[in-house]
């Protein structure tokens, strides 16, 4: 997927519940496999950390809130 691609994903994730939904539901399914494999994480500790990751890689975005929408917790308030 392009970087434009993935954009697009995510602002349309922002606006449409039943797509959030369907995210929310494969989010469960990774802390499931995360728990299945001794790692007892919670949506809003994977969240922190997968956002400290994606900052760290692209430090250019870190300011930008919108750019670090993550699907582990609810979409941003606009």
């Amino acid at each position: 997927m392009s970087i434009a691609h993935a954009q697009k994903f995510v602002a349309r994730a922002d606006k449409d519940k039943v797509l959030r939904k369907k995210i929310r539901t494969a989010t469960d399914k990774v802390l499931k496999i995360a728990k299945n494999h001794g790692y007892t994480v919670s949506r809003e500790e994977l969240n922190d950390v997968l956002e400290k990751k994606w900052k760290a890689k692209f430090p250019e975005t870190k300011d930008d809130p919108d750019t670090c929408s993550c699907f582990f917790s609810e979409p941003p308030a606009h």
